[in-house]
């Protein structure tokens, strides 16, 4: 519980052999993340997911906040129907003050589709707080961004706000 990843290169998902990965960092299954990700140097994605149908759950993500780069990217015409639910990007590991920020905490591009942040449901929903820019989407249509809390606590009574937009879409259709 607790336990930190500290990362000198992202964490590439590939199309292929990297489809259908799963990725849960709540190992004690209480709803919460026990592990943190974050960058400890370099200009570097903390997860960049190129494949198709994984899921990534229960992580907090911290300190990917170099020019271009988020905690979780997901990236390619390759990249399609992920699902990130109840991570905890750019807040503390309990969700209820600031980590590190992220320059992004969730980037879709590159042609990506059909892909969820959040599920809609109180189980699947993502902490998106404390970012330059919360979920950023440029390039990718027809993917959904559904139930998170955005901008504040995991109470939703704190603002830790994102220093850009909570939500930003370019170029991007069906959303």
């Amino acid at each position: 519980n607790g336990s930190i990843i500290s990362l000198d290169a992202a964490i590439i998902i590939s199309s292929g052999n990297g489809d259908g990965t799963i990725i849960d960092g709540d190992s004690d299954s209480n709803g919460d993340p026990d592990i943190t990700l974050s960058r400890n140097s370099g200009i570097i994605d903390g997860l960049l997911i190129q494949a198709a149908n994984c899921q990534i759950k229960g992580l907090n993500i911290i300190g990917f906040n170099s020019s271009g780069r988020a905690g979780i990217a997901i990236e390619g015409v390759t990249a399609t129907g992920n699902q990130i639910l109840a991570n905890y990007i750019g807040t503390d590991i309990t969700g209820s003050g600031v980590g590190t920020t992220n320059l992004r905490g969730i980037e879709i591009s590159g042609g990506a589709s059909g892909n969820s942040i959040g599920d809609g449901t109180l189980a699947g929903q993502n902490i998106i707080s404390n970012n330059s820019f919360g979920v950023y989407i440029n390039g990718a249509n027809n993917n959904t961004v559904t139930g998170n809390i955005i901008g504040l606590d995991i109470n939703g009574t704190t603002d830790l706000g994102n220093l850009g937009s909570g939500v930003e879409i370019f170029n991007s259709t069906g959303i």
